[in-house]
């Protein structure tokens, strides 16, 4: 499935981009990874901070969005941990301007790492390995329910991501992140059944060749715009009171 006609979206490097990247260095020492935003063509190997190339700000914004307001409709113990923070607007600024900036969308999360480490430690109750099993299992019914275009390298490139920043958070909060569950849909299973009839089988893809990168960016226009209103949305937490908006894990 060639991707070459398909749009290719603004990149620019964000505030926790260098980091993110430098995550993924530290785990994987023996993989080139490259510095470029932009992803190469089908075939070779997709790092997740050159995602936001492929996948756009939309596609980024809608994922987020679907898996918050999975959480609003979910389970009161995993919901009560991010309701006392923001509420599920502020929530999905907050976490898709954290995607965008890591995926190579441009300066889209202010604070950075320093940031998101304080959003964690505001919502520890969370921060365990059951709230690492249901953060998962919302995120990967939001990504198996989102449009991730069809280049059949985005998939595994956003599981990388998210086992990336969920291990960083289990030695952070410690709690085990062994063994947990990342898998995302193949691209072969989403198609309609009438065409599904007419395709090849799908081969798995090369655990070797495929290395854990993670998400992706967006135009720099819509970033700056994300996390205005992102900015925005805590600023009028913070004048009436409440608190700041958090990100979650995995990001």
């Amino acid at each position: 499935m060639s991707t070459e006609g398909e749009e290719r979206y603004k990149t620019g490097e964000g505030y926790v981009t260098a980091h993110s990247r430098r995550l993924f260095t530290d785990e994987n020492p023996s993989v080139e990874a490259p510095s470029t935003l932009s992803a190469g063509k089908n075939g070779e190997p997709l790092f997740f901070w050159q995602l936001h190339s492929i996948l756009g700000p939309k596609r980024i914004e809608a994922i987020v969005r679907k898996f918050y307001e999975l959480v609003w409709k979910g389970e009161e113990w995993f919901k009560e941990a991010f309701l006392h923070t923001n509420d599920l607007e502020g929530h999905i600024w907050t976490q898709s301007a954290f995607w965008i900036d890591a995926m190579g969308g441009g300066r889209a999360y202010h604070g950075g790492h320093f940031r998101l480490s304080f959003h964690h430690s505001r919502v520890e109750q969370a921060m365990t390995r059951k709230g690492a099993i249901r953060w998962l299992e919302l995120m990967r019914q939001a990504l198996d329910d989102s449009d991730l275009t069809s280049d059949p390298r985005v998939r595994e490139c956003i599981s990388g991501f998210l086992e990336l920043h969920m291990n960083k958070y289990g030695e952070q909060f410690e709690f085990l992140a062994e063994g947990l569950d990342y898998k995302i849909k193949p691209l072969a299973e989403k198609l309609p059944e009438a065409d599904a009839s007419n395709q090849a089988p799908a081969s798995p893809p090369d655990a070797d060749k495929q290395h854990k990168p993670a998400l992706a960016a967006l135009s720099l226009e819509d970033s700056q715009d994300i996390a205005t209103k992102s900015n925005g949305a805590e600023s009028a937490q913070s004048e009436g009171g409440g608190h700041e908006a958090k990100a979650v894990p995995a990001n």
